[in-house]
């Protein structure tokens, strides 16, 4: 948790986000997935393909359709 207080680079929020869903907490990773949004980091490519494979795990295809389609409007896919 402190770890998260001050950080601002979204490499690391991904490197935690991809580490949670591929040992098996993919809802953790999408609740810390909200939280770096809460702290207003941007999520790259990386970051979205991490939540995509979680809500795949979670069967949360709704959720991933959102997350596919927010980063289509981003441009960044």
């Amino acid at each position: 948790k402190l770890l998260l207080e001050n950080t601002t680079t979204v490499r690391t929020w991904t490197n935690l986000i991809s580490g949670l869903t591929n040992n098996g907490y993919p809802k953790e990773a999408l609740d810390l997935f909200e939280r770096m949004e809460s702290q207003d980091v941007e999520p790259s490519v990386v970051t979205y393909t991490a939540c995509l494979k979680a809500c795949l795990l979670l069967e949360r295809y709704e959720t991933g359709k959102k997350l596919y389609e927010r980063a289509l409007q981003t441009g960044i896919t």
